[in-house]
């Protein structure tokens, strides 16, 4: 990644967000690997991670010291389906492209907490 594209209006959120689609291509990953993936020095992704952090949008685990993909993330994509059905409703087509990976079928208490997530949607 090293330096944004030009036209970028803030780059810290633009690196924030690269960051945070490499993270989801990861189960987990550390630092130094996310950090060489996109381009920042360490330094710079760890205040990154740990801005993330602080909302719930990446953990951080206390044994491994690895990032994952924060309950935050699930929140907002729980969000962005039930939006997608208010605004489409009746275009059952329309609500599946926008959402595909939620029905708005939910995983029992059980399967959510295998998940480590309060809730999931279930494909």
């Amino acid at each position: 990644m090293g330096s944004t594209k030009a036209g970028v209006p803030c780059q810290c959120v633009y690196r924030s967000l690269v960051l945070l689609e490499a993270l989801a291509g990861h189960p987990s990953a550390r630092l130094t690997d996310l950090a060489r993936e996109v381009g920042l020095n360490k330094a710079t992704a760890h205040r990154l991670l740990a801005t993330m952090q602080a909302r719930g949008f990446v953990v951080q685990s206390e044994l491994t010291q690895e990032y994952s993909m924060g309950p935050r993330i699930a929140e907002l994509e729980r969000a962005h389906c039930e939006a997608a059905e208010t605004a489409f409703a009746g275009d059952e087509e329309e609500v599946a492209t926008l959402c595909p990976e939620g029905n708005g079928e939910q995983l029992g208490e059980e399967e959510a907490e295998e998940c480590g997530i309060g809730s999931c949607a279930l494909a």
